[in-house]
């Protein structure tokens, strides 16, 4: 791998002041060069209609890819504008999809804490079916003090946070912003993989998805993305008990679709709701209907069952605005934390996901 010195750049983006750096130059199909600064306002809003794929593989039909080997990085400040911190990630594309401006595709940028190990093969998988390119994102950094297990995002508008990073962001009190890290690279991978910019997604669990979460509400971000799916995630508000006037989720991209997905036996993000350390944590059908609120949809949810059991529940919040959006929620009796509710009763969480994008 080549590498490059860092030069440091300034944005502001919809008010918000990010700094970039150069990213590393690096091989074919990597990177290369001085890379701008991300205005949201360069890249186009998301279209109406479905979020699947119109891209087709020469020959077809799609066959799987490799996912390489090495992380490629990318060095951003971390939120301070005195320090900076590394970001890693990989890119999946199906063999015979081709890489042309006249074949546009989908992106999926899966936010990964290491805490699914079959969730990678799972999206590589939908990928191949479903012809799109998928992203592999994660902070490189940081990890939790506690444990080796998942690697962390920092957002910035969920105040409450367990276990701070040390010595990261302004007040060295853990707030992170990870944001620029991942606008510059979806820049990059727009043009580098010849991406629809009208048909980008993000998804993640836990921190990731609270990642996800902090995107949906960024006003500097929101408006990049087609879909979001949160999984084993929720919204917050000051206080201990609910308060709808406070929730720190207050900007909305209207043109896009979300779904939640959420264990009802998860222990560290609890799927009724919970108030401690000065923050009420958001029940998931309570965080989904808010959702719901703040797009305009329908104020009641349609409900369906599946699964071997019959009983995951599918909540979907139509009757929105924009044509072809929604919001959702998967409940899953019995469930636990992230990746764990993958096989209850047959789920693959990943294709719900997907699969709600595309009918969404």
């Amino acid at each position: 791998m080549v590498r490059s010195g860092f030069k440091v750049a300034s944005a502001l983006l919809h008010g918000e002041t990010y700094v970039v750096v150069r990213t590393k130059a690096r091989a074919a199909g990597e990177i290369r060069g001085p890379v701008t600064a991300v205005a949201t306002r360069s890249l186009p809003p998301a279209a109406s209609g479905t979020g699947g794929s119109t891209a087709v593989c020469t020959p077809s039909p799609c066959v799987a890819g490799s996912m390489p080997d090495s992380w490629s990085s990318i060095t951003v400040d971390d939120g301070s504008g005195t320090k900076t911190k590394t970001m890693a990630y990989k890119i999946y594309r199906p063999r015979n999809l081709t890489n042309s401006a006249a074949n546009k595709v989908p992106l999926v940028v899966w936010l990964d804490e290491q805490l699914g190990p079959s969730a990678i093969a799972n999206w590589e998988n939908l990928a191949t079916a479903g012809r799109f390119v998928l992203a592999v994102y994660r902070p490189g950094s940081y990890r939790f003090p506690r444990t080796t297990a998942a690697l962390y995002f920092g957002p910035v508008t969920i105040p409450w946070q367990p276990i701070p990073i040390p010595n990261c962001g302004a007040a060295g009190a853990g707030n992170c912003d990870d944001k620029p890290g991942l606008i510059h690279f979806l820049k990059f991978a727009i043009q580098d993989q010849n991406v629809d910019p009208q048909k980008v997604f993000v998804t993640g669990a836990s921190k990731g998805g609270s990642f996800v979460v902090e995107l949906m509400c960024s006003p500097g971000t929101n408006g990049l993305f087609r879909g979001f799916g949160i999984v084993s995630a929720s919204l917050y508000n000051p206080g201990s008990t609910r308060d709808a006037t406070r929730n720190t989720c207050r900007s909305f991209n209207r043109d896009s679709s979300v779904v939640f997905e959420a264990g009802q036996s998860d222990s560290f993000i609890s799927y009724q709701g919970l108030g401690r350390e000065g923050h009420y944590q958001w029940g998931q059908q309570e965080g989904a209907g808010f959702v719901a609120g703040g797009y305009g949809c329908s104020a009641r949810p349609t409900t369906s069952y599946f699964g071997n059991a019959g009983t995951l529940r599918r909540d979907v919040y139509s009757g929105c605005p924009m044509k072809n959006r929604a919001v959702g929620l998967i409940s899953v009796p019995g469930g636990g934390h992230a990746y764990n509710i993958d096989g209850v009763q047959g789920l693959n969480s990943e294709a719900q996901i997907w699969n709600f994008w595309v009918s969404h």
